[in-house]
């Protein structure tokens, strides 16, 4: 198959689309910046050769970038893995994520702490009846799917391992709350769930998943999946849903047919990418573009936003949840620049916040921080695990920026990031980066491409699924934001965990950040920095 025919052929089935015209623009038709490290990811893995993000930004209509592609140089052979660390050994290297769970997990067992609560729910609602053995069959089927399900994890001399046990089991628990007056049955299920939500994993123990089906009804049920933040996240999460749906719909229907073949374990990506030799050859290959962007500057610089107001004493062991709307007047105007701009939704909707971080402190040198798991880079997009590092994004502003200007230093540092991904912040640091003393705000950006409770709605057989919405226990200390576009408009999801949170104040900040997106991209000017006066415990823009 020629470039142009793999182009159009997987830019279709990343797009979900029936045929793509070769002299189509990419993002016009609908492709997103995550959907266009999908489609650099599977070309990567066709062709055998690295494939830039950023020339397909360049190079939008296929046909260009189909051009493009045939041109670039002949890759240089990836040195291979040491044999040390390999799946099936006894011990495993874990990831940097995992190693620092792992230590806070061990420094709350040693201090009689309460327990360090990590763990993702999935819960759905279930609109007809549920053959509770096909659901107990389906779900005992996902360890043996997916190692990250079987695989355990001690500290020894303060250095995570995991191992992968041969077989592991999710039983399933059956709460029975038709008893309940009908009103209060759906209430009842989710403060149960919310509550299991809450309730620790022991990484030294073979338990990674629970599984309660919340009986409201003959023909209605609230089905729970909670697991440990050790073995997945959010991607994961769906992964296991549309598993349990297969298997459980073959159960129903006595479907002896097998899915497909997991592509990738998770012990064989973290053996590759975190053993000796993995480790290695990223520092080598990667460090270098890494080191210049975050070294010497004000790693992570303490910003004196408005939210930061002493409260108390203790953390907040879920976060406190905030929700901002831009309208979809604002919305569709950001989605016209980024088109004009040649650039995603997601770039634009950073750079406003960037902006506004400017225009509340002052600064022209601002980090913030965005998850990235990895997926579309190593084409381990079926793969259950916690592939998510926390990349370091560093902006430099010029003196009294336009939005333009904010725009084109996002772009170019979100692009360089996808284009060199691996190292978490940590290996930067480590490499020579010296951050600035005292306890910074940390901020997490990220966008996701739809409604997550939606995402999470699948067909059990001929009982259709409702998502609905847990808190996830255990987020990150520090500032997270999670964006998507929905019919309401551009929903921007904050979470806020830690001691320092003023309540009045974020919603003046979230207010603050709605009304300068909407002046930059329709003047696309930026008030003057430091603009932000203080007004009674918070600030007003």
């Amino acid at each position: 198959m020629d470039h142009l025919s793999l182009v159009c052929t997987s830019g279709a089935e990343v797009l979900g689309a029936q045929d793509l015209d070769p002299d189509a623009n990419f993002f016009a038709h609908g492709g997103s910046s995550l959907k266009a490290a999908r489609l650099c990811g599977r070309l990567r893995k066709q062709l055998g050769r690295p494939v830039p993000l950023e020339l397909l930004f360049r190079h939008p209509v296929l046909r260009e970038f189909a051009a493009a592609l045939a041109q670039l140089p002949a890759p240089v052979p990836r040195p291979a893995a040491a044999e040390q660390g390999t799946p099936g050994a006894d011990r495993l290297p874990v990831t940097p994520a995992q190693q620092r769970s792992l230590l806070r997990d061990h420094e709350h067992r040693t201090l009689g702490a309460p327990a360090h609560v990590r763990t993702v729910p999935w819960c759905v609602l279930l609109q007809g009846p549920v053959e509770e053995r096909a659901l107990a069959t389906a779900l005992a089927a996902l360890p043996a799917r997916h190692d990250a399900l079987r695989t355990v994890f001690r500290l020894r001399d303060g250095v995570g391992e995991a191992r992968v046990l041969p077989e592991a089991e999710v039983a399933l628990q059956v709460r029975d709350l038709s008893g309940l007056p009908a009103e209060s049955r759906l209430p009842r299920a989710l403060a149960l769930a919310a509550e299991t939500a809450g309730l620790a994993f022991d990484p030294r123990e073979p338990t990674r998943l629970r599984a309660v089906l919340h009986r409201l009804a003959p023909d209605r049920s609230v089905l729970l999946l909670v697991s440990d933040h050790n073995v997945c996240d959010g991607r994961s999460a769906d992964i296991l849903g549309a598993d349990l749906a297969r298997l459980y719909t073959r159960e129903v229907r006595r479907d002896a047919r097998e899915l497909p073949e997991v592509p990738v374990q998770f012990s064989t990506w973290v053996a590759d990418r975190h053993g000796p030799a993995g480790r290695r050859e990223q520092r080598a290959r990667l460090l270098p573009y890494w080191t210049p962007e975050v070294a010497r500057n004000r790693f992570f610089p303490q910003l004196d936003l408005p939210i930061a107001r002493p409260t108390g004493d203790g953390w907040a062991a879920e976060g406190i949840r905030h929700r901002s709307v831009l309208p979809n007047g604002t919305a569709d105007a950001m989605e016209d620049y980024a088109r004009r701009h040649n650039t995603t939704l997601f770039t634009v909707h950073a750079a406003g916040f960037v902006a506004y971080l400017h225009a509340v402190t002052g600064e022209r040198d601002i980090t913030i921080c965005a998850p990235d798991d990895l997926r579309g880079a190593d084409g381990v997009e079926h793969t259950v695990g916690w592939l998510a590092t926390a990349v370091a994004l560093r902006f430099r502003l010029p003196q009294r920026p336009t939005f333009d200007d904010v725009v084109t230093e996002v772009r170019r540092v979100l692009l360089g990031a996808m284009d060199h991904r691996g190292p978490g912040y940590r290996d930067v640091l480590d490499a020579g980066s010296t951050p600035q003393q005292g306890a910074p705000t940390v901020i997490f950006f990220e966008y996701t491409e739809g409604d997550d409770a939606q995402d999470a709605a699948l067909l059990f057989g001929d009982t259709p699924a409702t998502g609905l919405p847990l808190p996830m226990a255990g987020t990150t200390a520090g500032l997270s934001l999670w964006s998507r576009r929905t019919p309401e408009g551009l929903v921007t999801t904050v979470v806020h965990a830690g001691n320092h949170l003023d309540e009045a104040a974020m919603e003046d900040f979230l207010a603050g950040w709605r009304a300068l997106a909407n002046r930059a991209v329709t003047a696309c000017d930026l008030p003057p920095a430091g603009t932000l006066q203080d007004s009674g415990g918070g600030r007003t823009a």
